[in-house]
């Protein structure tokens, strides 16, 4: 994929720097993949990186960077939390599944 951990890392730290313009650009470049990917990337983006994207955050900083989601992101950030929601209903067992996809991702 276009550089997994770096990808996460740059968006990581232009939230963390309050850098919105580059958040923004960010996602509207995930967005666009999404747009032209195959069904294989398309489904990688969906669990490798949607699947992971706010994951495990809760400050307010992660709420703002959401809202800056081009809604197409934003729907299919949806349905990828709905989908593990469905799959592990009970958030414990949740938060270990995830745990272990994004200790293989970041390998």
């Amino acid at each position: 994929m276009f550089g997994k951990g770096l990808a996460h890392a740059a968006k990581r730290h232009a939230i963390g720097r309050h850098d919105w313009d580059y958040v923004r650009k960010h996602f509207a470049f995930v967005a666009r993949m999404l747009d032209n990917a195959d069904a294989e990337l398309r489904d990688a983006l969906h669990v490798s990186y949607l699947g992971n994207l706010f994951y495990g955050e809760t400050s307010l900083d992660y709420a703002k960077a959401r809202i800056l989601l081009p809604k197409p992101l934003a729907i299919s950030l949806e349905k990828v939390e709905r989908h593990y929601e469905d799959l592990y209903p009970d958030p414990a067992i949740r938060i270990r599944y995830a745990d272990q996809v994004v200790r293989r991702f970041f390998k």
